[in-house]
């Protein structure tokens, strides 16, 4: 499965929202690839992953999303995900990847955090 993803810019975050509900091995390959991107081009960015439509994922992906915090950390960034469902939230608390990863119930909230980390104290 090709990946389908759409970005845009909400106040200062890039917001990446994931389509299709399966993410096999070849799209979390190519997702890994439009992260790495963007990190590359922007460093300290800020990056919010919607993934409300994905209801299946493969450990490809596990693998993607703790790579991408990493850069992203290295690169003074932050990363999060928004709008994860259930059964995908099930296996990211199975694999104690809540712990790791920021996921938020919502855009809003993702958003929220986002821009809350990136003001100046």
């Amino acid at each position: 499965m090709a990946l389908d993803c759409r970005e845009e810019s909400l106040d200062g975050v890039l917001v990446l929202r994931v389509r299709g509900e399966w993410i096999d091995i070849e799209t979390a390959v190519a997702l890994g690839r439009l992260l790495n991107q963007r990190l590359q081009e922007q460093p300290g960015i800020s990056l919010l992953l919607d993934i409300s439509a994905v209801t299946e994922i493969c450990s490809a992906f596990l693998a993607t999303l703790v790579q991408a915090e990493r850069e992203c950390k290295a690169r003074q960034g932050y990363m999060a995900l928004s709008s994860v469902r259930a059964e995908v939230l099930k296996v990211f608390e199975a694999t104690h990847l809540t712990q790791v990863l920021r996921i938020f119930p919502s855009q809003v909230e993702a958003l929220k955090h986002l821009q809350g980390v990136r003001k100046p104290s």
